[in-house]
């Protein structure tokens, strides 16, 4: 990671401001992570690579649902191993991420390569977290498959208990993911925006209009 930034800070005139907005899209660091690190994977990694980079952590039993197929488990465990930029995030190596700059060059590939796909992975992760119970990240899920009409049911339902149990900032990051049209076309996502958004600052007007 230091020698890619490294290569990346060279011959810049503001270093400071380019390591504040460094990301995965960066040339140098796009150009390395493609030739020297996916294009080297067999087909069938570098395709779980690809298509499982729309979630923010993965677990076995989540990616085959995503992918519909099975033996995620030790696919990730494989990665692991490899050294492959997939990070655990518990003792018992149930659930994992991707490196945060891997991670944003896998959903810009897959973007490029099979951009319609996308929304369809998002809607299968959006399933499973909801009958897993994982609201937010359903919620999530359900918002970048463009499915605002299930994102705004989901926050109706959920938004009172996160807003009194203190997760103000979740419920202002849900009605963040969607579409000014869709809130005010929705009446109580309506009102949970007049409430959320008037609590946070906005003016008398915005959240009379809500």
């Amino acid at each position: 990671g230091l020698a890619l930034a490294g290569l990346s800070l060279r011959g810049r005139p503001d270093p400071s401001g380019f390591i504040a907005s460094f990301q995965g899209d960066d040339r140098h660091v796009a150009d390395y992570l493609v030739a020297e690190v996916l294009e080297r994977q067999p087909e069938e990694l570098r395709e779980f690579l690809l298509l499982t980079s729309v979630l923010q952590r993965l677990s076995g039993e989540l990616c085959d649902a995503v992918l519909e197929t099975g033996g995620s488990a030790a696919r990730l465990r494989e990665l692991e191993a490899s050294n492959l930029f997939l990070v655990p995030l518990d003792e018992h190596r149930e659930w994992y991420r991707y490196h945060q700059l891997f991670a944003q060059l896998l959903r810009l590939q897959l973007d490029h390569r099979e951009p319609t796909l996308v929304p369809v992975l998002h809607q299968r992760a959006a399933a499973w977290h909801l009958q897993s119970g994982n609201v937010d990240e359903a919620i999530h899920h359900a918002s970048a498959a463009g499915d605002f009409a299930q994102a705004g049911v989901l926050i109706a339902q959920h938004w009172a208990t996160h807003w009194l149990g203190g997760q103000r900032a979740t419920v202002a990051r849900w009605l963040e993911g969607l579409p000014e049209a869709t809130i005010t076309a929705d009446p109580p996502v309506a009102l949970i925006a007049a409430w959320s958004r008037g609590f946070r600052g906005a003016s008398k007007q915005e959240t009379e209009r809500w």
